[in-house]
């Protein structure tokens, strides 16, 4: 795997933290970018934990993260999900993919480039929305590579964890549908332009048709169901008041799948975390209050 790093201060506030951004391919010759923020306060045994994005959202969006965890002695990593990233090619008609891509070629691909940095840490992943959902399924699928993982703002995306039901519904197959006919799916999300692969987009509507996790696979579609029940990874979830892409019913009903996994759900709100407002996307902003309650909870895991 050939690979080549640059290293950047952080700007101001971060300055604490020092990115190591790195170039590396999954097998199928997809290239990603994974930025590494190393502690300087605990030796090269500390925990790292590594960030998968929620759907549209770009690893940038966490770096404020790092210094937060880097202060409390833990590594950090970030790197794009598939299509979003600064040297891949956006989704297209030609170039098409979905969860199996993501699950067994840039999850496996990430951690095995964050080992090689940190070959003597235990490896914690920490998901935002899809990237929680889709986190818990590559640990369901590849038992004992990772220690434990981190959900904030995620849950299935299954409309009956939602108020809107049929809203939520009619809309995620609409786009379905729509992505079909173009290829792909635009759409704008915090006033950014976002483009989402046909087959990603049709994986996320079945979801939220059935509740249940797939792959397409050469010889059709294979079910994680089974597995995600016999998980034993450990999960710690945060779920918002004000998130209405995760409600707090998403996040259980995506906890209760994992029937054999020992949990712990943080239900919190604005007033609790004494912050103006708190929501699917702003929680990042208010980092440095969750991120105690993940190093302790990370700690317990080691006991």
């Amino acid at each position: 795997m050939k690979r080549s790093s640059n290293t950047e201060p952080i700007p101001p506030p971060y300055q604490a933290a020092m990115v190591n951004t790195v170039q590396f391919h999954s097998n199928d010759n997809c290239p990603h970018q994974l930025q590494l923020f190393r502690t300087h306060y605990s030796p090269d045994t500390s925990p790292v934990i590594l960030c998968f994005p929620a759907m549209g959202v770009h690893a940038s969006h966490y770096t404020q993260l790092a210094s937060h965890f880097n202060e409390q002695g833990f590594h950090f990593a970030c790197t794009d999900l598939r299509g979003n990233g600064p040297q891949q090619k956006k989704p297209s008609w030609f170039n098409n993919f979905g969860y199996q891509e993501m699950l067994e070629q840039d999850w496996p691909a990430s951690i095995t480039e964050v080992k090689k940095h940190f070959p003597r840490s235990p490896i914690f992943l920490m998901g935002h929305s899809l990237g929680g959902q889709l986190s818990v399924c590559f640990s369901a699928l590849n038992p004992n590579v990772i220690q434990g993982i981190i959900l904030v703002a995620a849950g299935t995306s299954h409309y009956n964890a939602f108020h809107h039901k049929l809203r939520t519904y009619c809309a995620s197959q609409l786009l379905s549908l729509m992505s079909y006919f173009t290829g792909y799916l635009s759409y704008k999300k915090q006033g950014l332009r976002v483009r989402e692969a046909r087959q990603l987009t049709r994986d996320y509507a079945y979801n939220v048709r059935t509740g249940r996790y797939r792959i397409k696979q050469a010889n059709g579609y294979k079910s994680l169901d089974g597995y995600l029940t016999q998980m034993k990874t450990a999960i710690l979830a945060f779920s918002f008041d004000g998130d209405r892409y995760t409600p707090h019913s998403s996040t259980v009903k995506l906890l209760d799948k994992l029937s054999r996994a020992k949990k712990t759900h943080i239900r919190t709100s604005a007033l609790e975390m004494q912050t103006h407002s708190i929501d699917h996307f702003n929680w990042v902003q208010n980092g440095d209050k969750l991120v105690p309650s993940i190093t302790k909870w990370i700690i317990q895991q080691g006991d």
